[in-house]
């Protein structure tokens, strides 16, 4: 499950390392991150389903690899 588990356990950005340490500053910050954080959670929860997919093609394929590999040193 390789994109599956980028997707779920990726290293994000750190929220405290952009958010300024002015009061002022701060709080402009987090109301103009709070949309783009909706959006990003939106598109981010999207993905999975399709790297879910992606990763079980991978491993029906390394199935298939591998008994076609376990056939062939059998057969000889």
């Amino acid at each position: 499950m390789k994109y599956t588990n980028i997707l779920i356990n990726g290293n994000y950005m750190d929220f405290e390392k952009i958010v300024p340490q002015k009061i002022i500053l701060k709080e402009a910050t987090i109301v103009v991150c709070l949309p783009i954080v909706t959006v990003s959670l939106v598109l981010v929860g999207s993905c999975i389903p399709c790297a879910m997919f992606i990763d079980g093609v991978r491993y029906i394929k390394y199935k298939q690899l591998k008994s076609k590999r376990l056939e062939n040193i059998n057969l000889n």
